[in-house]
């Protein structure tokens, strides 16, 4: 049933520099382990059985500037991620863009999507039309497409009116479902289904506003890993971690350093976690690229990142590498690109201090800025996120076996941290260092990787960090601001650090012995106000009164 379509083969992940075979022949290359590339196959298959072969080379010059092996302290290369092969029609959708504008007040938006249609045919293609539809209603009825001819590609823009939709964001992830079909009046060619929300991004200043909110970004830094698989995951593994970093009350993830596979996106977008999508490079200023590389690699891996990722609403913004000097001479053509290409998101160039990228992204970064940092940026010019900082003790492996105690203050000093970047305008937020133990047991059981730096380790239980890091990322702050006073009444000063959630959406439960009860309080997102219990009689001579405050979601 193949018969007359093409036949593309996708490659998620080889790592790092691959070139395919099919039935003994080549039919493509890629420099590059962390992103995606798609071959069409067509001319080279055979009827009944076909041979396909890899040659991969691990440590290629992609690696180097990745630092990947390096990093993980063994051998990378291979297969990494999934592979598909699949066919299309020889008319049919080749590339697929959502974009969505909020109007002024951010209540209804214009829908704007970006189509490619490839005649792969032989003939001319009239009469072809795309239609739009968003979980089932028709958002555009018909776009006549002019007449494609043999070999050619048209692209252009298809917009419509939405009235009124749930806007997504980290903390009420609602997605729609665009339909695009292709075909003429007598029948439909082709049918792509992808899930997407309605979210804009704007810098205002030293903010960085989401739907017209200004957000505050509270996460961790996220490597790939298990201990037995290496940088190879699973779909189940990947929802697992952001489970996991959502019940520790992060909302934003940096993918250090390299893009993430497509599926931990997915679960992103679903379950409500901003991202910041790094490209594949690091420490990339200790390796010499030839000129004649230039492009291929420092251009094109970041292209691929874009292209693959740029639909999904959970995608915050885009960093253009780890910790690399040389921006002019390395960074600054794929910057200017990645803004080409996708206008609506910021970028950043995540390094040890401000400014690497001469001033010109839309957002600066400083990994570990220390205690002072907050209050250094406080008025800073652009939006300053420290997305690497505060990484857990790691080296000092007799003081914690000898003082547990330790382990305890860092949650402590991550809480004075936190409390003095929230409070700091010019500070977006941060990114622990790191989500997750960066460790691997080899065949044989030797033990490799850079550092057991995080509040989980590689089997993914919770480390005593895991719980340090909850308490300083809650996004509800009560302090208790006296005594009960004669009629029972007990009032706490409260900080409602959600960005878009009033506190009322929240279930708040007292309990004091065995009476409890339930109060409300109206307080907006990023505002502070005042949360009263008023304790029955019964309830006044007990010793201990405990608050919990669960969720909106």
């Amino acid at each position: 049933d193949w018969s007359g379509k093409r036949v593309k083969l996708r490659f998620d992940g080889v790592s790092s520099e691959s070139v395919v075979y099919l039935n003994g022949k080549e039919i493509g290359s890629h420099m590059g382990g962390m992103t995606a590339f798609e071959l069409d196959v067509t001319n080279g298959l055979r009827s009944g059985e076909n041979v396909l072969a890899l040659r991969v080379r691990s440590e290629s010059l992609a690696d180097m500037l990745g630092s990947l092996t390096q990093y993980a302290a063994h051998q990378l290369g291979g297969i990494t991620r999934k592979v598909t092969l699949f066919a299309v029609p020889e008319v049919h959708l080749s590339d697929l863009r959502i974009v969505t504008d909020l109007d002024d007040a951010y209540k209804d938006a214009e829908l704007k999507v970006y189509v490619s249609v490839t005649n792969a045919s032989a003939n001319v293609q009239k009469n072809l039309s795309v239609r739009l539809s968003v979980s089932g209603e028709p958002v555009v009825l018909s776009q006549a497409i002019p007449e494609i001819a043999a070999g050619s590609t048209w692209s252009g823009w298809l917009t419509g009116k939405i009235a009124s939709p749930k806007k997504w964001d980290s903390e009420h992830p609602n997605l729609y479902t665009l339909k695009v079909e292709l075909g003429t009046s007598e029948k439909i060619v082709e049918q792509v289904k992808k899930r997407f929300g309605f979210r804009e991004i704007q810098i205002q200043g030293n903010r960085m506003l989401v739907n017209g909110k200004a957000v505050k970004l509270k996460g961790v830094c996220r490597h790939e890993m298990h201990p037995l698989t290496g940088r190879v995951m699973n779909p189940a593994l990947a929802r697992k971690d952001i489970e996991l970093y959502r019940d520790a009350n992060c909302n934003f993830i940096r993918t250090s350093h390299y893009p993430p596979c497509e599926e931990m996106l997915e679960v992103c977008d679903e379950l409500g976690m901003f991202v910041e999508v790094e490209a594949p490079f690091c420490w990339a200023h200790e390796t010499k690229v030839p000129e004649d590389k230039m492009e291929a690699v420092l251009v094109n891996q970041h292209v691929e990142m874009v292209n693959l990722n740029r639909s999904h609403p959970s995608v915050l913004m885009w960093s253009m590498g780890n910790e690399s000097n040389l921006y002019t001479e390395y960074f600054k053509r794929a910057a200017e690109v990645v803004k080409r290409i996708d206008p609506t998101r910021p970028r950043i160039f995540s390094q040890w201090g401000p400014d690497a990228d001469k001033g010109e992204l839309e957002v600066t970064n400083h990994h570990y800025p220390g205690p002072k940092g907050p209050e250094k940026y406080r008025n800073y010019k652009r939006p300053v996120v420290f997305d690497e900082f505060c990484h857990l003790n790691a080296y000092n492996r007799f003081e914690l076996s000898a003082d547990p105690g330790v382990r305890s203050m860092w949650g402590e000093l991550l809480d004075r941290m936190w409390n003095d970047m929230y409070h700091s305008e010019g500070v977006l937020g941060g990114a622990i260092w790191a989500g997750i133990d960066d460790t691997f047991f080899l065949p044989g059981g030797r033990a490799v990787g850079y550092g057991t730096w995080g509040p989980l380790d590689g089997w993914r239980r919770e480390k005593p960090e895991y719980w340090g890091m909850k308490k300083a990322y809650s996004p509800v702050r009560l302090e208790l601001r006296g005594n009960m006073d004669k009629d029972g009444k007990v009032m706490f000063d409260v900080e409602n650090r959600y960005n878009f959630t009033n506190l009322s959406a929240c279930e708040i439960q007292w309990k004091a012995g065995n009476l409890s009860g339930t109060v409300t309080a109206d307080i907006a997102a990023r505002e502070s106000g005042v949360l009263e219990i008023n304790l029955p009689e019964k309830a006044r001579k007990e010793s201990f009164l405990s608050v919990v405050v669960t969720g909106a979601q």
